[in-house]
């Protein structure tokens, strides 16, 4: 038996080829984000910077060398550093 999720659906947002926030805008991502039945990651969005999208928790990821990375993780604005081994 499947148990009923809260969440409806996964959207996968890539904007490195994105030169402004209308383009997403006209796509409907203000919708997708204000809907909070939606999880959605956003891939570059450090391009469309805007005051209505508020990232709840952003995640960094640094190549520090081949055995070592370095993850910055931001929840509301507070950063927890973690080191992958």
């Amino acid at each position: 038996r499947e148990k009923e999720s809260f969440f409806r659906y996964l959207y996968h947002i890539d904007c490195y080829r994105i030169d402004s926030s209308k383009e997403v805008i006209a796509l409907g991502l203000k919708e997708i984000v204000s809907d909070p039945q939606n999880i959605v990651i956003i891939e570059w969005v450090d391009r469309i910077k805007e005051e209505w999208l508020s990232c709840v928790l952003s995640i960094q990821f640094y190549f520090i060398d081949e055995k070592t990375r370095r993850v910055i993780i931001k929840e509301n604005g507070k950063t927890k550093n973690l080191s992958c081994y």
